[in-house]
């Protein structure tokens, strides 16, 4: 008596389909959600289907401020910095696989796979310079020859 068995898996990290994996240098508060469905069924006692459905969603939300301030010799520069960004992508991806037994010998086996994504970006940054000199305060005075 023989069997067996066989099978394949893929998991994509940063593709346009797979699971949602962040990584890297990544800013912000992070999550990561996927979920799907398998389904096998015996449609007839010669055909077989065999579909699956997958959803992922990925959010990265960063809220960020800086303030800064640069002291030179004659003058110093002040700097703020607010920045909010959030990103959202999310995919939908599915597969099928239909398979019938035509006759001892041959097999007819259909597949099929597609999917659709939408990535959103918002951000949002403003900036405010501020220059304090302490030549610009003083008044310039022109002496006149003679006066």
């Amino acid at each position: 008596m023989q069997g067996g068995s066989g099978g394949r898996m893929r998991i994509e990290v940063g593709g346009e389909s797979g699971l949602p994996v962040g990584g890297g240098a990544v800013q912000g508060i992070q999550r990561s959600m996927a979920g799907g469905i398998n389904i096998n069924r015996n449609i007839t006692s010669k055909t077989e289907l065999t579909a699956s459905y997958l959803l992922n969603d990925m959010k990265n939300a960063l809220v960020n401020s800086t303030e800064r301030q640069s002291l030179l010799s004659e003058q110093s520069y002040n700097s703020k910095e607010d920045e909010d960004r959030i990103s959202n992508n999310n995919g939908h991806n599915i597969t099928f696989r239909l398979k019938s037994k035509l006759d001892s010998f041959q097999n007819l086996i259909i597949r099929g796979n597609g999917g659709w994504s939408a990535n959103k970006y918002n951000s949002d940054l403003q900036n405010l310079y501020l220059s304090d000199s302490k030549y610009a305060r003083q008044p310039k005075c022109k002496t006149i020859p003679g006066q």
